[in-house]
This record gives structure tokens, C-alpha cells and sequence, in this order.
């Protein structure tokens, strides 16, 4: 059975957890129930057997420092259909979660994808030119992360700016491009949501944080 083996051997899209287990777990909760039934005539069972097998765990989703010596840059992509723009913005801070650098990008007309993208690469030009040699960027955008992580076919829709991001990442420098949950990118989204109304396109990189905090 095709559909057994693939549940009992990967993770089916739900990174960092212990899928095989959760699925087995559920299948002997649906059989056990279909046992009380059949043979006990019970009608003890659950409307939904997942929920007797699943725990909620509550976390506190925040933004991370990164490392000492380390730069994380959080950006974010916009784009507002109504006027037929897009954006991008980010915000860098170091291990103290201290404010290094902001910036916003005006674009001409791409989707969503495509204003992520320009997200991380407006970020790998900042960070350069602030002179950092480790830098963490991290968006909360998977397909980005997951796009520039792996190889694209020429043909690709994006293959030209994922081609400019990997020349960026190729440097004499560390970088990381991770994802993470939209509850700790909100400033981010706050700047990429801003950047739609710059009077200018084109990438602006602030670091004093009053000038950033009166842009976005």
C-alpha cells in the first residue's frame, strides 16, 4: 500500500515533527474505535478520532537575537493590486536586538513571489554594504526560502533574480536564509506594506532608526 508507506516514512510537509508516529497513533485510535463499535456496540466515538490523538502545544512565537557577530535582517514582500504595485522592506538588528539598519523598495508591477524575492536580495545588498560578513535573513515566506535553497530550471519564472540571489550569497561571506512564523516578522511587514506609497522606486537603506520609524 502506497499511501501507508509514504505516511510512515517522511514527513508529509510538516517539518519538525514526528509524523509516522502522529499517523500510526491515529490509525490504531480509528481502528480501536471501529472495534468498540462493531463488537461492543459502543457509541462512545469521538466525532473527530484526530482530536483524541493530538495534543495542542501553545508557544510563544517572538522574534530570536541572532548570534553574537551575527546580523539578521527580517523582510517581508507587498503588493497592492488596486494601484498595480509592489514592495519589499526589511529590518536588520544584532545579537543584542539592537536596530543596525532598515530599508524599503519600491517595484514595478510582480506578484507576491516575486516582491519576497526582491525582499531577500534588497537585504543581501544592504548587508553588504553595512560591511557584515555573517548574516541570518529570515522571511516568513516557505516558497521563498525553499526556492532559493534549491535549484530552479532555467525556465523558471523567477530563475533570474534567484540566479542574482545565489551570486550574492556566492561572496566571501556566511549566509542563511530561513524561514519564520509571521507573528515575529511584523516589522518587517510593517516596512514592506509602507514601501507601496515611496514617492521613488528603488532600494533605500536607513540607519538611524528615527528616519526608519518615519517612513514605515
Amino acid at each position: 500500500m502506497p499511501w501507508l508507506v509514504l505516511n510512515m516514512t517522511s514527513d508529509m510537509g510538516v517539518s519538525g515533527s514526528d509524523w509516522a508516529n502522529f499517523f500510526a497513533t491515529t490509525c490504531w485510535f480509528i481502528w480501536r474505535q471501529r472495534n468498540d463499535v462493531v463488537f461492543n456496540n459502543s457509541a462512545n466515538v469521538a466525532v473527530d478520532p484526530i482530536g483524541g490523538v493530538c495534543v495542542k502545544e501553545q508557544r510563544l512565537i517572538r522574534w530570536h537575537p541572532p548570534d553574537v557577530g551575527w546580523l539578521k535582517f527580517n523582510v517581508d514582500g507587498a503588493v497592492k493590486e488596486s494601484v498595480g504595485v509592489a514592495s519589499c522592506g526589511g529590518v536588520a538588528r544584532d545579537s543584542t536586538g539592537a536596530f543596525v539598519a532598515g530599508f524599503i523598495r519600491k517595484l514595478s508591477w510582480c506578484d507576491i513571489i516575486g516582491a519576497e524575492l526582491w525582499a531577500v536580495l534588497s537585504a543581501l545588498e544592504a548587508a553588504w554594504e553595512l560591511g557584515y560578513k555573517k548574516l541570518i535573513i529570515e522571511s516568513d515566506c516557505l516558497t521563498v526560502v525553499n526556492l532559493i535553497q534549491h535549484c530552479v530550471h532555467d525556465k523558471h519564472p523567477c530563475a533570474a533574480i534567484i540566479s542574482q540571489i545565489h551570486h550574492w550569497i556566492a561572496y566571501d561571506w556566511d549566509v542563511l536564509i530561513v524561514h519564520c512564523y509571521r507573528e515575529s516578522n511584523f516589522v518587517a511587514d510593517a516596512a514592506a506594506s509602507k514601501a507601496c506609497d515611496a514617492r521613488d522606486f528603488g532600494l533605500l537603506v536607513f540607519r538611524l532608526f528615527l528616519f526608519f520609524c518615519s517612513v514605515c
